[in-house]
């Protein structure tokens, strides 16, 4: 996807990563993911072209997501961080923020030459 296809529906946001440019989804029409409220999304261009998807949850529905990533994903193909899951699909990279302090939690879906995990 390209960014000239969103732009209307985006808010730019401070981004210090150099290599891709950070906004806010800001059109209503995606207010759920498998179900579950999300809080935010946010969509990340490199190039205008979309390299990752940043989607931001409540922590009540941390397990939720989980077991659901589990399922879909398998668990043997998960790797796991102390702040997070991590699964690798042919070039895309799917993080599970593990919440810590936060009420709440990101799911990140990205492509492997972007990948920078710096929460």
């Amino acid at each position: 996807m390209q960014y000239e296809e969103l732009e209307f529906d985006l808010e730019p946001i401070f981004n210090e990563d150099i290599y891709y440019d950070k906004y806010l989804y800001i059109k209503n029409d995606i207010n759920s993911l498998f179900k579950l409220p999300l809080k935010k999304i946010y969509l990340s261009f490199s190039l205008d072209i979309l390299v990752q998807i940043e989607y931001q949850f409540d922590n009540t529905y941390f397990q939720e997501i989980k077991n659901i990533l589990i399922s879909l994903l398998g668990k043997n193909n998960m790797e796991t961080y102390k702040n997070r899951l991590e699964w690798k699909i042919s070039n895309i990279y799917i993080i599970l923020e593990i919440p810590l302090v936060s009420d709440i939690f990101h799911l990140t879906v990205t492509d492997i030459k972007y990948f920078n995990y710096n929460r």
